[in-house]
């Protein structure tokens, strides 16, 4: 694990799993694609600093995992719907703007449609992703909050399931990058597998 501080208070760490899972994912990656994932990712993650810069608002640290990247707010910070969804806008107005500027230019579609699939699945009703925040923000509104955990939970429950399924049917159906399958499910039911227990 690799710890350090930028800008002379936000904390950085580097767990050895997330080059591991950087590593089997370019070892698998028969498409190309994979920097353009990481890129996409990248620009996901810019779009909740720059929200969190406009609302003078403190993050804590940033952890870079197998899973991803994970900001860790402040104790006393309440993440803004705005700063929860700023990740999958940024790939959406990323795409828009490649995919309907660019018709013609084979690469910039590709980064264009990679950015929209990780907009939209950042914004999966699962608790490790922004959709999670998002539906947990917006259930404790509207429902006790022990009500609202165990409604989020039946939700994720329900993601698993789905989740597996689609990717027993790409798996078998498909020939494609078995790195991104296994990251993609790695992603989906870890944490919901940590809940379960």
């Amino acid at each position: 694990m690799i710890k350090f501080t930028l800008i002379g208070k936000i904390k950085i760490t580097v767990d050895f799993t997330f080059f591991v899972a950087i590593a089997l994912f370019f070892y698998f990656d028969e498409s190309g694609l994979g920097i353009i994932g990481i890129c996409a990712c990248a620009i996901h993650e810019i779009g909740h600093l720059i929200v969190l810069y406009l609302e003078k608002k403190d993050f804590d640290s940033m952890v870079f995992y197998g899973g991803g990247i994970k900001i860790k707010y402040k104790k006393s910070f309440d993440a803004t719907v705005f700063a929860i969804m700023a990740g999958s806008l940024l790939n959406i107005i990323i795409f828009t703007i490649f995919y309907f500027l660019f018709p013609d230019n084979a690469g910039l579609q590709i980064f264009a449609v990679v950015n929209l699939v990780i907009g939209i699945f950042n914004l999966l009703p699962v608790r490790y992703f922004d959709g999670g925040f998002l539906l947990e923000k917006i259930l404790i509104k509207i429902y006790p909050a022990q009500n609202a955990l165990k409604i989020s939970r039946n939700i994720e429950k329900i993601i698993a399931v789905f989740g597996i399924i689609v990717i027993l049917f790409i798996f078998v159906f498909y020939r494609v990058n078995l790195s991104a399958l296994l990251v993609i499910a790695y992603v989906i039911f870890s944490d919901v597998a940590v809940k379960l227990r």
